[in-house]
Order: C-alpha cells, then sequence, then structure tokens
C-alpha cells in the first residue's frame, strides 16, 4: 500500500494515522505465521505462561522475514517526509504478544522518550521519533489495544483512541504522543 497525501496529513494533525490493509492478504498471513511461531497464542502457552505475561523477539530476528520486514520503503519515504529530511536514523524493533492477566494494573499513560530516545520532545519535525505498530492479526476491545491520545488533546485521556482494529492494520505515530497499553485480563 503506498501512503497517501491523506495520511500525511492526518499524521501531521493527529501525531498518528491509522492505515487498514497496509500489506497484501499474502503478506499480512506471512507476518502472522510467523509470529505465531515466535510468539505462541495464548492457548499453546496458558498452562505456563511467561512472567509479566508478555513475550518478546527483538531483532536481528531469527526468521528473515522479520529482518526483510522491517526495511519497508514506502514506510521510510512516508517518515523522511514526515520528518523533513532524508537523514534519518533506523533503529531496530521488537514484536511482542501480550497475553491475559487477570491481576494486572492499567500501564501508565507515557511517551516514549528516556528509555527508548535521547531527543526532548520538540516541535522540529526533523528531531522527531516516529515508530509504527503492525497488527496482522485483529485486535478486538477485550484483547488490550494500544491506546494513543491525539497530539491535539496532550494528555486528555478522555480523548483517547482504542486501536481496535482488523488484521493488516497499521499505526504510524510519533512517540512523543501520549499513549499506552490497557489491561488485558483474558
Amino acid at each position: 500500500m503506498k501512503l497517501t497525501n491523506d495520511h500525511f496529513q492526518t499524521f501531521l494533525e493527529q501525531g498518528f494515522v491509522v492505515v487498514e490493509d497496509f500489506y497484501p492478504e499474502e503478506r499480512r498471513a506471512q507476518i502472522a505465521e510467523g509470529i505465531r511461531r515466535t510468539l505462541p497464542p495464548w492457548e499453546v502457552i496458558a498452562a505456563d505462561p511467561p512472567e509479566r505475561r508478555l513475550l518478546r523477539d527483538d531483532f536481528p530476528y531469527a526468521d528473515m522475514l522479520f529482518n526483510e520486514f522491517i526495511l519497508d520503503w514506502d514506510l521510510i519515504e512516508f517518515v523522511q517526509r514526515v520528518l523533513d529530511t532524508e537523514d534519518i536514523f533506523f533503529r531496530y524493533a521488537h514484536n511482542w504478544a501480550r497475553y491475559p492477566d487477570p491481576g494486572a494494573e492499567q500501564p501508565r499513560l507515557h511517551i516514549d522518550n528516556g528509555n527508548n530516545s535521547l531527543l526532548p520532545p520538540t516541535s522540529d519535525r526533523r528531531y522527531g521519533q516516529i515508530s509504527t505498530w503492525y497488527f496482522p492479526e485483529a485486535v478486538e476491545e477485550n484483547q488490550a489495544p494500544m491506546q494513543i491520545v491525539p497530539k491535539p488533546y496532550g494528555q486528555d485521556l478522555s480523548k483517547r483512541v482504542l486501536l481496535t482494529v482488523p488484521a493488516g492494520t497499521i499505526m504510524i505515530f510519533n512517540t512523543h504522543l501520549w499513549h499506552s497499553a490497557t489491561v488485558f485480563k483474558g
């Protein structure tokens, strides 16, 4: 999928953009299958769940599919346009799977700064930090969707957007937007 001027404008106004059907179905299915190989579904690990109910697989990935996946030129060109420069620094990515946790507390709303970047929030686009979340499978409200507060609303959680999305959706966002996971009670 090509990212359009409308996607760019939405990103500038909201600080993020959600794009459904980002990859063709065959690619989406490959990604979903690859994730399930490294991050098994709950039904497979429920009898022996991971600590903190979270599994992650980090770059460089054992499955070459993901090493290739992160070098998507449509995304790279979009980020160059958002940051108003061709000189971008590319950083690794993670694959995450969050599992039900009946005792979990609501994660804190945060911006990605100290733990992910040395760049403080700034209005100068050239020094922004952009991240993507790709959802190869649907995310429903009872599955701990990510929540994000659009740029015009600062930290006003009442204006949050829950990322309940269909399979094949990508979210591209400025990491200095307030966001968090939500509780996955299962």
